[in-house]
């Protein structure tokens, strides 16, 4: 997406733009680590968010962040589906919650101000290299 916004890429190739997936903030996803690693005993946890937003609302966001409309950039591209597709992806992490507390603190609008955050420095850092080749 930043590439697009620099003029160095036409298009994003996605596969299927309707499949709901569980986004997660990373950060939380580390902690959640930790804290199962501080447990006496092994166990499962299933770590999520119990929300879920499709890719093409993520692909929406993204470029509505920069600027752009998605539709002039995403194209759809079959090599880029799973062979075994699952449609909805949604996780239950009840028994982390009960078990680990302080599990989940942000909302997908977080993890989301946060990457794009993240994207804009990239952006940044990116013009400040092709300015710094120029001269």
């Amino acid at each position: 997406m930043t590439a697009i916004k620099q003029g160095l890429q036409k298009e994003l190739f996605l596969g299927n733009l309707e499949a709901k997936r569980d986004w997660g903030y990373a950060p939380e996803y580390v902690e959640a680590m930790w804290r199962i690693l501080q447990q006496d005993g092994g166990d499962d946890f299933v770590i999520a968010t119990g929300e879920t937003h499709t890719v093409r609302e993520f692909a929406e966001a993204a470029f509505a962040h920069v600027d752009l409309d998605w539709k002039k950039y995403v194209k759809h591209d079959p090599r880029y589906e799973r062979p075994a597709e699952v449609d909805l992806l949604i996780g239950d992490s009840a028994k982390a919650k009960k078990i680990l507390v302080g599990n989940r603190k942000s909302d997908s609008k977080i993890w989301f101000a946060s990457w794009s955050m993240r994207t804009w420095n990239c952006s940044r850092a990116k013009r400040r290299e092709n300015i710094s080749q120029i001269a």
